[in-house]
């Protein structure tokens, strides 16, 4: 039997004096919280202040866990995630473009949620926006399909 391959992954919530809420746009999935993969040798918050740094040019502190999400994959599917999402407070930059996401900006909680219309990461937002403990869910990412949510 073949070692179990996992995918490590961090998100950024993140909200301006206003509350307005920071979303990338990305050519794969559309709108989104920032984020990525968590490379050798990287833990995980030193990860997420890369990815979001790279992706929209702001640097963060890391805050809060808000929840842990399983992407359980589709029969046959060798590579699985586990993506953590984190409460982060922008520290200094501003939002910028990058190759990764020609799109950048500050929105309304209901414009973030009209604009985030992919199934993990809507639900994701919605979690963060909710937030009162760390939640655990897991899903099957395409088509999306939530199979186990636990409060920690």
């Amino acid at each position: 039997m073949p070692h179990p391959t996992h995918i490590v992954a961090v998100t950024a919530f993140i909200q301006d004096q206003n509350r307005d809420i920071l979303l990338v746009r990305t050519e794969r999935r559309g709108w989104e919280l920032p984020g990525g993969q968590v490379e050798n040798g990287e833990d995980l918050l030193s990860a997420l202040a890369r990815e979001v740094h790279e992706e929209c040019g702001l640097n963060v502190n890391v805050g809060n866990l808000l929840g842990v999400y399983s992407s359980i994959g589709q029969t046959g599917e060798t590579n699985t995630k586990v993506i953590f999402l984190f409460r982060c407070e922008m520290t200094g930059g501003s939002p910028i473009p990058s190759i990764e996401t020609p799109d950048v900006g500050w929105y309304s909680e209901n414009e973030a949620l009209q604009l985030v219309t992919n199934g993990p990461h809507r639900i994701r937002l919605k979690d963060a926006l909710g937030w009162n403990q760390p939640i655990y869910r897991v899903y099957e990412a395409s088509p999306y399909k939530l199979l186990a949510t636990k409060k920690l």
